[in-house]
């Protein structure tokens, strides 16, 4: 029987660098975006920014998390998990995966049922949407939107603003 080669410890330490790296980074990222989020729901602001992707990365950092976890033991403790490890390991990064797909659609229900009672509605023309990655503006005034609308359409990309100023030196 042939036996399987294990990387080498530099690969395994590159790997658990990345998988916390990734994960710590989506967890924090998720907790700052989460705290604003909060933040403007108490305040209740003219405009709400719900940034649906960040419970995308709160699964994707608890699913990352497990395995950096099951990695750790294998690497330093230098033993096959035990059963039981294993086992735990595996319920974790499963209920990331649950939550990276059922938390945002409920997180999203909840907050439109909790704003359009209080006279907010979505902003279309201020939001953002790219695949799964939604950013919905909640605004409670046509003018505010109005004001976020030319906001947005008023940002230039770096690279027309890198053409207009070379343009204007000649």
């Amino acid at each position: 029987m042939e036996e399987i080669q294990k990387p080498s410890l530099l690969v395994q330490y590159i790997t658990l660098l990345g998988l916390i790296s990734m994960s710590l980074g989506a967890l924090v990222l998720f907790g700052f975006i989460a705290i604003d989020t909060a933040r403007q729901l108490i305040t209740m602001s003219p405009s709400i920014a719900f940034n649906k992707g960040i419970f995308y990365m709160l699964g994707g950092g608890i699913g990352l998390g497990a395995l950096f976890t099951g990695m750790i033991i294998e690497v330093w403790i230098k033993r096959p998990p035990s059963d039981r490890i294993l086992k735990n390991v595996g319920r974790t990064a499963i209920a990331g995966v649950v939550i990276m797909f059922a938390l945002p659609q409920v997180v999203h229900y909840s907050i439109a049922n909790y704003l359009e009672p209080k006279g907010y509605e979505i902003c279309g023309d201020a939001s953002y949407q790219w695949l799964h990655y939604q950013d919905i503006i909640y605004t409670n005034n046509p003018e505010v939107c109005l004001k976020l609308v030319r906001e947005k359409n008023n940002k230039v990309p770096r690279s027309n603003k890198v053409r207009s100023t070379a343009n204007e030196l000649y």
